[in-house]
């Protein structure tokens, strides 16, 4: 008989979710509301790229608090923008932290805030599954 043709090549399938792992994203704090929802909105997005389920806080589900500081830097018109993201555990204790900085424009925190939180929320999230992991619970 003739020999089987080889396989063709398939193209790789996205990973399946490693667990069912549920964050409560909590109001996130020291931005205004409006650039507060739009970073919770992005950090929403970014988790679900991972396969995170997010829920609103329920005492059942893991959670992350958000920080954020704005610092002004002297005779520059930059500021430093400060992100702290506390995730934890649905009892409420701290199981670990991502902390981002870097110095943005005051003219581009103005006029581009949607694009940083939609970047930042992506570092964001990767951080938060990184704590997840290495905590096993997302294995």
């Amino acid at each position: 008989p003739a020999p089987a043709a080889p396989p063709k090549s398939q193209p790789a399938a996205a990973p399946p979710p490693a667990t069912a792992v549920t964050i409560a994203i909590l109001p996130i704090e020291g931005v205004a509301n409006e650039n507060a929802r739009l970073l919770a909105s992005a950090l929403n997005f970014h988790l679900q790229q991972f396969g995170v389920k997010t829920a609103p806080p329920s005492g059942k589900a893991q959670q992350v608090r958000g920080t954020v500081k704005i610092t002004e830097k002297p005779g520059s018109q930059q500021r430093k923008l400060a992100f702290v993201w506390t995730v934890l555990a649905p009892d409420g204790k701290e199981i670990g932290k991502v902390e981002q900085a870097n110095d943005v424009s005051a003219q581009l925190l103005q006029t581009a805030w949607p694009d940083i939180a939609f970047a930042v929320a992506g570092g964001a999230a990767d951080g938060i599954v990184n704590v997840l992991e290495e905590r096993g619970i997302i294995r």
